[in-house]
């Protein structure tokens, strides 16, 4: 969404027009949009930051190379997709890039949670680290 000052990320996919629904927050069960799901997330496991560095950079891999990493219109067929299949190299893609730009999209999208940034906060400091193009 675009407003006067700036651009807002909003993802209604969870959204109820029922109201709250009480199984949204049942230990075990995997919610979300299964295009920017974390493994972790669709496997049911407990989830921490590093979940949303997996979902961001999803975003970002699309936003560099002009389509999501995994698709399919089936959700179990790109969950597992998301489980088992390394991401294509970007440089398919956008040949070019600089090597840092791929190592942070990597990193990101590490299909184990130990092996991507910590927190934002360190991978914002790589961010702001990266070159231009």
């Amino acid at each position: 969404m675009v407003t006067e000052k700036r651009v807002k990320i909003l993802d209604f996919g969870i959204a109820r027009m029922s109201g709250f629904d009480t199984r949204l927050t049942r230990t075990g069960l995997a919610f979300g949009s299964p295009m920017y799901m974390s493994p972790e997330q669709l496997l049911g496991q407990p989830l921490d930051g590093r979940s949303d560095l997996y979902s961001l950079g999803i975003l970002a891999y699309a936003l560099v190379a002009g389509r999501e990493p995994f698709d399919d219109e089936n959700p179990a067929v790109l969950a597992v997709k998301h489980l088992q299949e390394e991401i294509p190299d970007i440089l398919r893609f956008r040949p070019g890039l600089p090597a840092a730009w791929k190592d942070l999209l990597v990193r990101l999208l590490a299909k184990e949670p130990a092996n991507r940034y910590a927190s934002a906060q360190e991978m914002l400091a790589v961010l702001a680290a990266l070159p231009g193009e």
